[in-house]
């Protein structure tokens, strides 16, 4: 078998003799680079497996000047070119707080999964994580990811609608129990007019029905822009090739509902959590205990320890917060279906919520549910 290979993006050459280290013992070969553009040659010629990228890195090699920025706008050039999923990054820094403020536009933009620096010696290792990541990648594509000259095209496509989601082919893309906004864009845009085309609508139309209708019309475009990359990625899992406007057209009247899309409704379904709504947007879950930060997740209390602190909450963690300050119960099969991933995967999110004292887990009546942790 064909050993596993990574490209590290680390500029403190004090922590890379224990990368090294970390990947040897896992048989994998590694490159190491220092700057976004030795990274951005590197991963032209190809041939990685994943990435393990230090946030704060220098442009260009020999310049200095390390910054953040330089981190994200690598990570953004790694998912424009490979798309979700198939390059796993894996994001290594030593400045928790202004990566929590970065978490949603990290995970968006391709991050996997997070580890602080220095790294853990004992339970969540730098090993560990890349174990995690790359058995989580195989277990959701099954196989090597297949390049879009594999996929087949769209001819027509069936949106889903039921009381609780939207589906494209049975993988939930929206949830009304969300904060609704890829919610509230589905269930504008499926309406028709008399002749069957479906009603354009316009970026500030859309952006009243946002929650706190204080959206910008730029907010409304990253939100659009983010359901493309859902629907994309979860028509390549099944492998079919999704161009741009393959489901949601843009330009001239609005954005729209391609003429490929037909549209649905599903019954049986139970009702969403946040009850009656109007537009198709949840209002405001009021209730959240403790005190909260940017990211709007309450802060962890002070005995949790800083390792835990300094990693931010991944995607999975934020849906599981917001679902319980809905009122849910959930148990851990819940998240495994909704991310279709692994039980292990399940319970390590689950168990690091609860070590942050955000949840905790009620064992009667059985099997057993989690909350938030009451305060």
């Amino acid at each position: 078998m064909k050993p596993r290979r990574a490209l590290v993006v680390e500029d403190d050459d004090r922590i890379v003799p224990s990368i090294e280290d970390a990947l040897f013992s896992l048989g994998h070969k590694v490159d190491h680079v220092t700057n976004q553009a030795d990274a951005q040659a590197k991963l032209e010629v190809g041939g990685y497996d994943y990435v393990l990228l230090d946030l704060q890195i220098p442009a260009r090699p020999h310049r200095g000047g390390a910054s953040i920025e330089y981190g994200v706008n690598l990570l953004r050039a790694i998912r424009h070119t490979h798309g979700p999923g198939r390059l796993p990054v894996i994001i290594m820094t030593a400045h928790g707080g202004a990566c929590v403020d970065l978490t949603k536009e990290l995970t968006r933009n391709g991050a996997n999964e997070f580890i602080a620096k220095p790294f853990p010696e004992k339970g969540r290792t730098l090993v560990a994580v890349i174990r995690d990541v790359l058995e989580e990648q195989e277990h959701c594509t099954g196989a090597t990811p297949r390049s879009d000259t594999d996929l087949r095209p769209i001819e027509k496509l069936t949106v889903a609608f039921g009381l609780a989601r939207v589906e494209v082919l049975g993988e939930t893309i929206a949830e009304r129990t969300e904060r609704g906004n890829f919610w509230a864009v589905l269930q504008r845009l499926k309406q028709r007019r008399d002749d069957g085309r479906y009603v354009p609508a316009r970026a500030r139309e859309l952006a009243e029905l946002f929650k706190g209708r204080s959206a910008t019309e730029n907010t409304v475009s990253s939100c659009v822009s983010d359901l493309r990359e859902r629907i994309r990625a979860a028509l390549a899992r099944q492998g079919y090739r999704c161009g741009r406007d393959d489901v949601i057209v843009s330009g001239g009247p609005g954005y729209r509902l391609s003429p490929k899309v037909a549209i649905e409704e599903l019954d049986g379904n139970a009702s969403a959590s946040c009850g009656d709504i109007g537009a198709g947007t949840c209002r405001d879950i009021a209730g959240t205990r403790g005190d909260t930060n940017m990211s709007g997740v309450p802060a962890p209390p002070a005995d949790v320890p800083a390792g835990s602190a300094n990693v931010p909450l991944n995607e999975r963690q934020h849906w599981v917060l917001e679902q319980l300050r809905g009122g849910a119960k959930l148990a851990r099969g819940q998240v495994e279906k909704q991310f279709r991933i692994v039980p292990k995967t399940a319970k390590r999110d689950l168990s690091d919520l609860v070590k942050r004292g955000l949840v905790e887990f009620v064992r009667t009546p059985r099997p057993g549910f989690y909350r938030l942790k009451k305060r």
